[in-house]
């Protein structure tokens, strides 16, 4: 796609976009609002997800079951409300997203279907055979987790 991948750290992402270092990042909304990116876009891309990152919580097992009875429990009941808590504040953030890009004068650009699938062709396709292959030479089931994810996202479309 001609561009050139370049790491920044999140928290240099701002500082690489007004030095000119890197002319776009790519984030969920919340972070470009966290790490004030945002505030150097011109564009957005509405329909081009070009990875995803999860942001898992870490636990140090010792630790975990080194917690009295009433503490773990203190803890792992707290899960449920955590994660609703979460989703609650995403999706507040993505029902005001578009006024945002408003208030900062960032233009909502759509990605030629088209497009996506020579993107598609060109990075995800190679990548995605690539990781299966390394994967199930490690003797996982790497086609079959694969096709389960494509499946549950077919599925909740």
């Amino acid at each position: 796609v001609g561009g050139v991948p370049t790491s920044v750290t999140a928290t240099e992402a701002y500082q690489a976009m007004e030095s000119g270092v890197v002319d776009t990042v790519a984030f969920a909304q919340h972070a470009h609002l966290s790490f004030g990116t945002i505030n150097q876009a011109d564009w957005w891309t509405a329909n081009l997800n070009p990875g995803t990152v999860n942001c898992p919580v870490v636990v140090n097992i010792d630790a975990y079951e080194g917690l009295s009875a009433a503490h773990r429990e203190a803890l792992d009941s707290s899960i449920d409300e955590a994660i609703a808590h979460y989703l609650k504040n995403y999706g507040e953030l993505l029902e005001k997203w578009d006024s945002i890009l408003v208030e900062k004068n960032v233009k909502k650009v759509m990605i030629d279907p088209a497009v996506i699938e020579e993107f598609k062709a060109a990075a995800a396709v190679p990548a995605r055979d690539a990781w299966i292959a390394d994967m199930s030479a490690q003797g996982l089931p790497a086609q079959d987790l694969y096709d389960l994810v494509q499946t549950t996202l077919a599925a909740s479309k």
